[in-house]
């Protein structure tokens, strides 16, 4: 099955909702067809890149699935990516076609200088002004000079609006082996890559999916992810559409249009990241709020502390369960199951997919409780990376995709996530700390809201932000640790931040954090 099959399996009914804006799944089904039609007029076909960089509207759903529905490869770029980001990715994949909103129109014609754009196509957002008011202009305020260019006198622009009034029907064939999306990671550990998934293989995790969630996915899903991440589209649109559930789609994560959204809509499932569950846990309204309708709240993306699960649960009384996944496996590979899930892992492999722990030396697999490398494999795992032959061979061992995090199984095939590879600290004498540890430590503290624990010069660092309108005393923090933790594991500082470095998906950037404490000691020391 490819991706536009996907759609046009799915049952009738409302796809999504969009502040008053309603699209049902034979509008969404014809829309793609019109933007599959559009672009193969302009001479976009089979294996040609389209970028698609705009915010979440339910126009992003119909261009995703009219790229493909051309035999085009979709490439989504956040729209928070800057300029440095989107020219490094448009003169890699070397698109053909570029689908976006008016402010971006400066980057195609930056664009047209490196590569051979055959199909420009534009999103007026004039009827989503009311939802965006407030989300969508302050996330671009850098971009705003843009709103006046000269889109509209482009003879070579295609606006979206009309080319859904025109229509058209496209059946070109496909093969569910052909390459669907380039997909670029965070770089949260290094250089971006982009990452080549198939059809099958996307199509493949949305499946494992829908087995997992089963009737409690019925319903409706709320999309509060950008839908630029791979976590969107498969847990909310391609999900959404086996299930022909709704989206309750929303320009961004907002705190009270989340709020709105759940008293007008009930949604009953919701995937999202460990920082908006901690922002859901922190707000005031959350137990006045109506949650009842949510049947199951994924986390993905980033590790989910146990204080957050437990928090939230309590005040919501709706179940939150941890997934895991990479960018390279569609995303997801595992997932707690919604009945009987273990708090503090991310549960058991998704069906058709394998997992094993390996020794970080000899490669061969571990007895069960013994922390080795991850490496997984099923039909979700990408092609490889584009244009990247030997981080490809790399990534893989012996058919296994290796994960770089470091991982524990128990009896009843339940993972635990301990830390990525390289963050992994060191303190000397053959002792090892695992960052997590320390971090579920100090989350307990009742004034602490997020944490990163990061070593230096072979100690152990912290790094806390206060929950709202609370003072936090470091002492106090790092003599709460020696009350549970042997004397080797306790933090020998803590700096208290406003925030810390995350990606877009919610991921810490351990090794941004440590470049940033070594030079603040660097400095220190230089002073000194």
């Amino acid at each position: 099955m490819t991706i536009p099959e996907l759609l046009d399996a799915s049952p009738d009914g409302v796809a999504v909702v969009f502040g008053s804006h309603r699209v049902s799944y034979d509008e969404l089904r014809r829309q793609s067809h019109a933007v599959a039609a559009a672009l193969g007029r302009a001479g976009v076909g089979e294996g040609d890149r389209v970028l698609l960089l705009m915010p979440n509207m339910p126009a992003w759903l119909a261009c995703w699935f009219g790229i493909l529905r051309c035999g085009a490869v979709a490439v989504p770029v956040p729209v928070t990516a800057s300029d440095t980001e989107i020219d490094t990715i448009a003169a890699e994949v070397q698109p053909a076609g570029m689908i976006s909103i008016r402010m971006f129109y400066p980057v195609v014609l930056r664009m047209r200088t490196y590569t051979d754009l055959k199909a420009v196509m534009m999103v007026h957002i004039r009827e989503y002004l009311k939802v965006f008011k407030q989300a969508l202009f302050p996330l671009l305020s850098d971009r705003m000079g843009a709103a006046a260019s000269p889109a509209t006198r482009d003879p070579e622009v295609l606006w979206f609006q009309q080319v859904v009034r025109e229509g058209g029907k496209v059946a070109v064939p496909v093969s569910d082996e052909a390459l669907a999306s380039v997909v670029y990671t965070s770089g949260a550990t290094d250089r971006p890559k982009g990452v080549m998934l198939s059809h099958r293989n996307l199509v493949s995790n949305a499946l494992q999916l829908k087995e997992w969630a089963g009737a409690r996915g019925a319903g409706s899903i709320l999309a509060a992810l950008p839908l630029s991440q791979l976590y969107a589209v498969t847990g909310c649109i391609h999900l959404g559409a086996l299930l022909g559930a709704t989206l309750v789609l929303l320009p961004t994560f907002d705190m009270n249009d989340v709020m709105d959204a759940m008293k007008a809509h009930h949604p009953t499932l919701f995937p999202g990241v460990p920082s908006m569950y901690m922002r859901l846990a922190e707000h005031r309204g959350i137990r006045g709020a109506a949650v009842s309708g949510l049947r199951a709240c994924i986390s993905g993306g980033a590790p989910l502390p146990v204080e957050v699960q437990e928090a939230f649960e309590r005040l919501t009384r709706s179940r939150l369960v941890e997934g895991y996944g990479l960018i390279e496996c569609g995303p997801v590979t595992h997932a707690s199951p919604l009945d009987g899930h273990k708090t503090g892992t991310i549960g058991r492999v998704l069906p058709q997919t394998e997992a094993r722990i390996v020794g970080l030396e000899s490669r061969e697999p571990l007895p069960v409780g013994e922390v080795g490398e991850l490496e997984v494999r099923g039909p979700q795992v990408m092609m490889g990376y584009y244009h990247a032959p030997e981080l490809t061979e790399r990534a893989f061992h012996d058919g296994w995709l290796r994960t770089g995090d470091l991982a524990v199984c128990d009896t009843e095939g339940y993972y635990q996530i301990v830390c990525r590879t390289q963050d992994l600290i060191e303190v000397g004498d053959g002792r090892v700390i695992y960052p997590r540890d320390v971090e579920e430590v100090l989350y307990e503290h009742p004034q602490v809201l997020d944490v990163a624990v990061v070593g230096l010069a072979r100690s152990v660092k912290a790094c806390v932000v206060p929950r709202h309108g609370e003072s936090i005393r470091t002492g106090d923090l790092i003599e709460f640790c020696r009350h549970r933790l042997p004397a080797w594991k306790v933090p020998s500082a803590i700096e208290v931040r406003g925030s810390l470095p995350r990606t877009a998906d919610g991921k810490i950037l351990y090794r941004v954090l440590q470049n940033e404490l070594s030079r603040e000691a660097f400095v220190m020391g230089d002073q000194i």
